[in-house]
């Protein structure tokens, strides 16, 4: 009798423990954070980043799930916090979430051999125009939405040039890509864009807008691993996504996603450029 129960016992530690193994792996939730360099809503991050997610899971051996963050509340802490990893592409964003939120680099992502800048795009006129007093007045700004990137960076850029924001007339553009039909149609003097948004090489070939002001170099898109995910998991993941630039197909999908290289690489330009340019 005692015999029987021992097995009883052992078959019903069998079974828990192939039950166990049965049960599919628990997915790694990951979020992107475009900012005002989107072309579109959450839902656009979300769709162009499945099949960045599904190579990625495959890697992992786990289910990965890709979700967009809204670019128009960059500092929103609760739908941060959501995600165990984060495509941060604001370097400002990125130094927040690593001082405030407990995140960590895993990877930078290069997508280009010159480094990101936030560059004031006008006409060629307005280079001269801005050495004068005369020439800030009834001045037109397109900027994006307050509070991110590139609002941040551009607004003290343009402190630094004298212009007294209460001032000048400032519009506000959800979306870089309509940056140039602001310029086109006179409603602005100066727009204010990424250099690593798909419009700036857009605006570049255009005659009528040069670049007017540049900012200082901003660090390089970032992979985000938030630090409950522990030591030895954020290791696991960093070494997958630098393994990913070895394999062609999955290359091809970073470079689908205009990035060029992926490197490892620490905090400190992130806290730099938060500390600088402030957040929320």
């Amino acid at each position: 009798m005692q015999q029987i129960k021992r097995w009883r016992s052992l078959v019903s530690g069998v079974v828990a423990g192939l039950a166990w193994l049965a049960m599919p792996a628990q997915a790694l939730t990951f979020g992107i954070q475009e900012g005002s360099g989107s072309s579109g809503e959450a839902d656009y991050s979300s769709n162009k980043y499945q099949p960045l997610a599904a190579a990625l899971s495959e890697v992992l051996k786990q289910p990965v799930n890709a979700n967009g963050l809204s670019p128009y509340r960059q500092f929103d802490a609760e739908s941060f916090k959501r995600y165990q990893v984060v495509l941060v592409r604001p370097g400002t964003v990125a130094g927040w979430a690593i001082q405030k939120l407990d995140y960590t680099p895993l990877v930078a992502l290069d997508n280009g051999p010159a480094p990101r800048k936030v560059v004031l795009m006008g006409s060629p006129t307005m280079r001269e125009r801005l050495k004068t007093p005369a020439g800030l007045r009834g001045l037109k700004l397109a900027l994006p939405i307050t509070g991110g990137e590139t609002y941040q960076v551009a607004t003290s850029m343009l402190k630094a040039q004298r212009v007294n924001l209460d001032e000048v007339t400032v519009y506000s553009v959800r979306q870089q890509g309509t940056m140039p039909f602001a310029l086109e149609n006179k409603m602005a003097d100066l727009a204010a864009v990424k250099s690593d948004a798909s419009v700036f090489a857009k605006m570049k070939g255009n005659a009528a807008m040069v670049p007017v002001l540049e900012s200082e170099a901003l660090p390089p898109w970032v992979i985000l691993g938030s630090k409950q995910l522990g030591p030895e998991k954020l290791a696991q993941l960093r070494q997958a996504l630098l393994a990913m630039m070895s394999n062609p197909e999955q290359k091809a999908l970073w470079q689908g996603l205009r990035v060029t290289n992926i490197r490892e690489i620490d905090a400190k330009p992130y806290l730099d450029t938060y500390n600088r340019y402030g957040g929320a």
